[in-house]
């Protein structure tokens, strides 16, 4: 038996594409994300709320694992 994908393989360029075209369709007025160009922190000060982001972005992570960990325990 030979297994294949029907689904396209999940990489960043497939996300930047789902997330262009929810935001053409519902919030238009959003920047185009391929056209942005990003750069690292420079200064201490953005270092600071770059890392204070990532940490926040963890936690909100972590909480949203825990609670479906839960969930699945029940």
């Amino acid at each position: 038996m030979v297994a294949s994908l029907s689904k396209p393989v999940w990489t960043e360029e497939y996300e930047t594409e789902i997330l262009n075209k929810l935001a053409a369709q519902h919030a238009p007025y959003l920047l185009n994300l391929e056209k942005v160009e990003t750069r690292p922190p420079e200064t201490q000060e953005e270092k600071e709320n770059f890392a204070r982001f990532r940490i926040a972005g963890a936690a909100h992570d972590l909480f949203i694992v825990q609670v479906i960990a839960k969930a699945i325990a029940q």
